[in-house]
Order: structure tokens, then sequence, then C-alpha cells
């Protein structure tokens, strides 16, 4: 029987085909497996890479952040990582061609909101811990808003008022100068009259010494005067309060500002006018004295002079007539002068509690993160920013309370640090003094609030800015509201002396509460109460501190947060660097790839890894 091979060719071009299929399906699953091999291997290395977190920055922070000096350790680690997936034996037979950084998300980068993100996660675990003071939270935002429009108002009176001061302190200057002459004249007069030489030397040449110098107090005049001008102009540019109160008040302290510097430019023409007129009048005088030196009598007689032709001389002597006003009361008006030298100095000794010992701790301002710096940010209420604010009280030290634990040994470079974010001073004491200044101008800022809604000690300043300055009713009222933040601000020194001795001080005062009167405020008898009188309600120190950290700029307090997280890292890790802190990365990895079940060359694939905390 004779045998036929057809049937055996014909199967066995049909499994090339086949086999040729299978292997090929077997390619196309294997590659898409590599690819997503690739994929996890670029994932994983990322994961690792992240694991390597700082630890002794979460440690004492609760902060997790990738340290590293430079783009090259990082793929160095990276590639680590992902060259143990790729030496793997498997179906999946790769090697890496180079991998590189495509993103990068510092911890400092957009005004720091990596870390703002890091404290917000983290501070949701503690929320049990700072719920009592997220409490009454809506209302500290709210009262730190109006107490920032009345601290605008109260430093704003308080300047226009020290001008005002100052302007109406060279008139009487110029008034009083014009008095004397005038009482030199007469009693010039007077000696010539009696035909008294030596007295009317005198006067003469007082009178003389006296006409001298009033160009001079003309000249303060007009200097006072232009720095008022200037100040009213930079009152016209400040933007409006948003209290309606607050603005209200401001109103009016700018038209009563407005409505001195018109008359006031009108009499500093007429003082002007009145040097010139001095001076040429200073002849007579002179031409005076030469006559009294002549001697008209003979050999043997006694000496005479010509007491007419004195007369005639000093008679054409017109001294200008000053303005009309009333009469100073030196003693209040030097009581003020002494209380406002006092409330410019030095505040940090009137308000700290007799005994007090201050750190004396200090640290280096170079290299740190404010350092760097640019835009300070905008002051803002949100509830982000009030659940940062609470981070700070965490793990940050203060003047009452100096034992937060930071875990680990770490130390506090600074002990006040709650401080150094409201003040960014190397030293302790200058925080601490940076931080009683702030707190004195919101408590005037709400003191402030208080007189100006109490008629009874709203009239007592109208009396005596009255009785202080004589001018126009402009000026009165620009005194009278400058009296008004001097005595905010004396209540305010007794209301920082009560915080800082642990005590509390209501938000808004009241009749009760109120503790300083004007005669106290004029003799500084406030001075002398070591222990001002407590109220069982209101704010403590730290209150007050979340109030000033509300109204503290949004990226200068985080950038401060950061100084301070540096320097406490390093006694831990000298070289830690809050600027080589990653939060998020992405990465591009390149693989070369070979085919299995294909003759096919090489090929090559690109995946990326994106990771953050």
């Amino acid at each position: 029987m004779k045998e036929k091979g057809e049937i055996t060719v014909f199967l066995s071009l049909i499994l090339v085909c086949v086999i040729s299929l299978l292997l090929g399906i077997l390619e196309s699953a294997r590659t898409a497996g590599a690819r997503l091999y690739l994929q996890m291997a670029a994932d994983s290395a990322a994961a690792s890479l992240f694991s390597q977190y700082n630890r002794n920055l979460w440690d004492m922070y609760r902060l997790l952040f990738l340290e590293a000096d430079t783009d090259e350790a990082v793929m160095e680690s990276y590639d680590r990582y992902i060259d143990f997936y790729m030496e793997q034996e498997n179906l999946y037979p790769m090697k890496n061609d180079g991998s590189r950084i495509i993103e990068k998300r510092m911890l400092e980068d957009d005004a720091a909101a990596a870390f703002e993100e890091e404290i917000l996660a983290y501070i949701m675990y503690r929320l049990p811990d700072v719920a009592s003071n997220l409490a009454g939270i809506t209302e500290a935002a709210n009262e730190a808003a109006k107490a920032g429009d009345f601290k605008s108002l109260l430093e704003t009176c308080r300047q226009a008022g020290r001008r005002t001061r100052k302007l109406e302190k060279a008139r009487n200057s110029i008034e009083n100068s014009l008095q004397k002459m005038e009482e030199l004249r007469e009693n010039g007069s007077t000696a010539i009259g009696k035909e008294q030489e030596s007295k009317f030397r005198s006067n003469a040449g007082k009178l003389k010494v006296e006409m001298e110098k009033f160009s001079g107090y003309v000249d303060q005049y007009e200097d006072e005067l232009e720095e008022l001008k200037a100040y009213g102009e930079s009152m016209e540019k400040q933007e409006t309060l948003d209290d309606a109160e607050a603005a209200g008040w401001m109103g009016q302290e700018k038209t009563a500002y407005a409505g001195i510097i018109k008359p006031a430019s009108e009499a500093l023409t007429d003082y002007r006018d009145m040097c010139d007129a001095i001076d040429g009048q200073m002849g007579c005088i002179e031409e005076a004295l030469t006559v009294l030196d002549t001697d008209i009598g003979g050999e043997d007689e006694e000496e005479e002079h010509d007491w007419g032709e004195i007369e005639r001389l000093w008679n054409l002597l017109e001294i200008p007539e000053g303005t009309a006003q009333g009469e100073e009361d030196k003693e209040k008006s030097e009581a003020l002068d002494r209380l406002e030298k006092l409330l410019d100095a030095d505040l940090l000794s009137l308000v700290l509690p007799a005994g007090t010992e201050i750190s004396g701790k200090e640290a280096d301002l170079s290299g740190i993160p404010s350092e760097r710096l640019k835009d300070k940010g905008t002051i803002s209420f949100s509830p982000e920013v009030l659940l940062i604010n609470e981070y700070a009280f965490l793990y940050f030290n203060s003047f009452l309370e100096e034992t937060k634990e930071m875990g680990l040994q770490g130390e506090h470079i600074l002990s006040y640090e709650q401080e150094y974010l409201l003040g960014g001073k190397a030293s302790d004491r200058d925080n601490l003094k940076a931080a009683a200044e702030q707190m004195l101008a919101v408590r005037g800022a709400m003191n402030l609030l208080y007189l100006l809604a109490s008629p009874d000690k709203k009239a007592e300043a109208d009396s005596l800015a009255a009785a202080v300055s004589a001018g126009a009713v402009p000026v009165q009222f620009v005194v009278s509201f400058f009296i008004l933040t001097l005595w905010a601000f004396g209540e305010a020194v007794m209301d920082v002396r009560c915080l800082l001795s642990g005590g509390k001080v209501p938000v808004w005062k009241d009749e009760r509460s109120w503790k300083l009167g004007m005669e106290e405020l004029l003799t500084l008898g406030f001075l002398e109460q070591e222990n001002p009188g407590q109220s069982e309600s209101g704010y403590g120190y730290e209150e007050y501190i979340r109030v000033l950290l509300l109204l503290q700029n949004r990226t200068e307090k985080n950038y401060r947060m950061l100084d301070i997280i540096q320097w406490n890292m390093r006694t831990i890790q000298p070289d830690f660097e809050v600027s080589a802190c990653i939060y998020q990365l992405k990465i591009e990895t390149t693989a070369v790839q070979k085919h299995v079940f294909l003759l096919k060359s090489e090929y090559q694939t690109v995946v990326s890894a994106e990771k953050k905390y």
C-alpha cells in the first residue's frame, strides 16, 4: 500500500502557526505583565525611599519629611530599591537605563504649604487635647479682627496726638516768646522813665537775645507743621477699617486732624511776618545801647545820658501781638508729658511681676528658614490657621509654660518659643518684650473701645485736653483722643502685668473690671500696684497669645515655627536643615527590557512613580 504525507505536512504547517500564535499571545501577556511589574517596582521603590523619613523629626514634632542634601543622594537610594526588582530572575528581564526626578516639592515651597498639610494631618489625632481650646475659636477670631481694627485706631490716634502736642508746644514757645518780649519792652520803658541804667541794660540785653531766638521758635513750629502734614497724608492713605465703630472714630480723628493743618499754616505765615518785623527792629535796641554808652557830661560833671533820645529809640520798638489763648494748666501738662515719656520707654520693666527672672537664652539667627522668607503672607482667620496655631501650643514653650515635651533628649534653644513666633528676635528677653508690647497694643485697643463708649470717662479726657491745650476745637479733639489712648495704655500695663502673673483679664471691660482712674494715671500711681486685681473670668496669658497669633502674618508665622524646629533638631542632629526636607516626589524611570518569546531586539519602557507623605 502506498503511503501519502499531505496530512503530515498540513498539520506541521498548522502546528507552526498555532505555536506562533500561542507564543505571540504569551509574549503579549508577558509584556503587559512586565509593564505592570515595572510600575509596581517603581511604586515600591518610591515607598521604600519615603520610608527613610527623618526619625528624629517624627519623634520630636510628629512631622514626616525625607531629608536629603542632594538629588543625587535621593536617586542613589531610589535606584538601589528599584534595581532589586530588576535583578530578579523571572519572565520580566530588564535593566535600569536611568531615573530622574521630574517634580519635587520641598517643605518650604509655596509658603511652607507642605508644613501646614503635615500639621493638619497630625492635629486631627489630637483633637481631644485641643477641643476645649477650639470651643470659642470663632469668637476669638472675631475678637482678634475687632482688636486689630481698634489697634490701628489706637496707634493712629496716639501718633496724631503726639504730633499735635508737639505743634502746640512749638506754638506756645512762640506765644510765650512774644509775651516775654513785650514784658521786657515795658520793663525797659519803666527803667528809662526812672533813668535806671543797669536795669535798662539788663532788659535791653534780654530783649535782644529773645528777639534772636524768635526765628528759631518759628523754624521749630514749621518743622512740626511739616511732620503734621506728612502724617496727615499717611492717614489718608490708610485702608478703611472693617469694623464700623472703629471706622467711624477714625473718620472723626482724620477730620479733626485735617482741621488743624489749615489754621496752623496760616499762623505760620503770620509768624514769618513777625520774624521780619522783629529782625527789622533789632537796630533800635543797638542804637539805644550806643546812646547809653555815650557820655554827654563835661570833664568835671557826673556822667549823664541822653535819656530822651534813648526813650525815642525805645518807643520805636513794636512787639507783634500774639494770638489770644486760654491759660494752660502747666501742672497737668507736665504730668501728661511724664506719662507719655514713661509709656514710650522700655515697657517690659513696667509689666513684669516683681521678682521675675527672665531667661537669658539666645539663638543664632543666621541660616534660619525665616531668613529666606520674601513674602510674609496675609492675616487669615481660616479654620486651618486656627488648627495650625494649636500645634504651636502643643509643642512650643512660653513664658508661663516651659515644660513642653519634644521626645528624645532634645533641648529647647529658646525658652519662650511662642513669644518668638510673635517677635522673631534672637533672645528670650527681646521676644518676651515684643510679645508684651503686642499684648499691650491689643489690650490698649480693647480698653480704648470701652473708654470711647463711656461718657463719663470721655468727659474727663475732654476736660484734661481743654486744660493742657489752649488751641482750637480740632486741637482739643485730637488731644482728647490722645489722652484716651494713654489712659487705655495705662490700663493695659496693669492688664498685662496681671496676665504675666498667671491671672485672667476680661476681653471687654466694664465699670466693675476697669481699674485705673484719671488721677492715678497722671500721678503714675498705677505703677505702684505690684499685684493688680485679677478676674475670675476672661482670657489668660495663653489665650491672649492665641489672639496675637491670629493677628500674625500666616507665612511669617510658619517660617518662625520652622526656625524653632531647626534649632531644636540640631541639638541631636547637628547637620539638620529644613531646606533639605522633601515632602513629595515624582520620579521617572526608563527600563530596557527583552522579549522572551520573540526574536526582536530590546525595547524601552518609561514609568513614573509619585509619592508624598
